[in-house]
């Protein structure tokens, strides 16, 4: 398919067929799934011509056929006499909207009841012929198993969408140039940030509208690390611990300081200083004590990512992770020497914190909160840990940083297996408290009473 791709883009860029309305700006002619292929042409007999000529010239290199028979065509805006002769000459009959692929309509609304007819119905074709049978337990998991799970579908991701918003350019979402990204990047956020957009917005499709809808939840997990200030909204963004600066300062925030509604950061530094309005009230002047101690720099604006230490630490305590003891247990001829310390086997215990560069990182990491002499043995850290009661904070904080030992360790110990890359401790070390520091903004934000005092504890002395 990657030939074809090849050839279908040469042959528009020579101007045998053209693309459809809207889509040139994105270079967006096909889409390739397994043997299937959707290809988006602009409606004229010239183009369904050009593009048969390709396909037929595929066919001789390759020997693939296009099955007319199994071939739609979804056109608009097309005369009927147009129509005709496209059938008459070349077999294509136009079909209706929506387009179904594996049962399910492509379209950007909520499915309905109606939508899912079709699959629906193919799932009662399929257990019809168990009806008049009496199953046992292992006849109903043979239903389950080669019947429903049989049944060609969308899979079910087909329904929902994971968001991870970060700033405008800084990749909404990501700087991952996905077709999605590049499309809502260049249909919906050209002019504006994605969180000053409109989630009533008709313009908008209805999934668009339902990720504009999470933005408030997203904020809460989200900050930008500001560099020159070029691709951040100064009042739209969440690169400060107020969040939006809209909705912090308020609608006349804008009015009031002078700064334009949709200025960027970049447009308040100045040869690398800050040029601010005076400040008008109490909460002014609390942001800019924020604001100025942000040294801009050359480099771009970086979306701050806050990973999931529970989830890594969880699979620890079950001892689940694959350290290379594990890996021996169900494969031959396994190094299982520590790639942290190269002295010893490498366990879960060992690594947490017996070992020489483990135990360095977590002896600095308790230094800071002022317990050098906490215990490194797994066992006797847990009890520990759990025993710590009061001040309620700096029990937080200790586990957070437990927490963080534990991720930033095993991802030091997989970038040696699988990049060959090393940091020493106190890389490590400043690397925890940078994440730790974010997650004590984002409960500042969020309104929890633990934010300010955690923010206190991360600091730097």
């Amino acid at each position: 398919m990657n030939i074809l791709s090849h050839m279908l883009n040469k042959a528009v860029e020579g101007g045998i067929f053209g693309y459809h309305p809207g889509c040139e700006d994105l270079k967006l002619l096909h889409l390739c799934f397994a043997d299937d292929l959707l290809i988006f042409l602009e409606g004229s007999e010239k183009t369904i011509e050009g593009v048969l000529a390709v396909l037929g010239v595929f066919e001789k290199i390759s020997g693939l056929a296009v099955n007319i028979d199994k071939t739609s065509m979804f056109c608009s805006g097309v005369p009927d006499d147009m129509l005709h002769r496209i059938h008459t000459k070349h077999g294509l009959t136009p079909s209706s909207l929506p387009v179904r692929y594996l049962c399910l309509p492509l379209c950007s609304k909520r499915l309905s009841i109606k939508d899912c007819d079709p699959m629906l119905s193919q799932i009662q074709t399929k257990l019809a012929s168990w009806s008049l049978k009496l199953l046992s337990m292992a006849g109903r998991l043979q239903l389950i198993s080669s019947v429903i799970s049989g049944i060609t579908v969308s899979p079910l991701p087909s329904f929902g969408m994971v968001l991870r918003i970060f700033t405008r350019e800084q990749g909404f979402a990501g700087r991952i140039e996905s077709l999605w990204v590049v499309w809502v990047r260049k249909t919906y956020l050209s002019v504006g940030s994605f969180w000053s957009q409109n989630d009533s917005n008709n313009r908008f499709s209805w999934m668009f509208c339902k990720l504009l809808r999470l933005r408030s939840k997203a904020t809460t997990f989200l900050s930008i690390e500001i560099g020159n200030g070029e691709d951040t909204f100064f009042w739209w963004d969440p690169w400060t611990p107020f969040g939006s600066l809209i909705s912090f300062l308020g609608d006349l925030g804008p009015s009031r300081l002078g700064i334009p509604v949709d200025s960027l950061v970049s447009d308040l530094i100045s040869d690398r200083n800050w040029i601010l309005p005076p400040a008008r009230s109490d909460t002014q002047t609390q942001l800019y004590s924020f604001i100025t101690q942000i040294i801009p720099s050359t480099s771009s604006d970086r979306p701050v990512n806050i990973p999931k230490h529970t989830i890594t630490s969880w699979l620890f305590m079950l001892n689940r992770n694959p350290t290379l003891i594990r890996i021996s247990s169900w494969a031959e001829d396994v190094d299982t020497t520590c790639l942290l310390c190269g002295l010893e086997e490498e366990s879960r215990d060992h690594l947490f914190f017996e070992c020489q560069f483990s135990s360095e990182v977590w002896r600095l990491l308790m230094s800071f909160l002022f317990f050098p002499n906490a215990p490194s043995n797994w066992s006797i850290s847990l009890a520990w840990i759990e025993s710590f009661k009061a001040p309620k904070h700096l029990a937080l904080a200790i586990r957070q940083g437990w927490q963080a030992s534990i991720y930033e360790i095993w991802l030091e110990r997989n970038r040696r297996f699988h990049q060959g890359l090393s940091l020493r401790p106190r890389q490590i070390l400043l690397k925890i408290l940078l994440v730790l520091r974010h997650k004590a903004k984002a409960l500042q934000c969020k309104g929890s009473k633990y934010g300010t005092p955690l923010s206190l504890t991360w600091q730097p002395p």
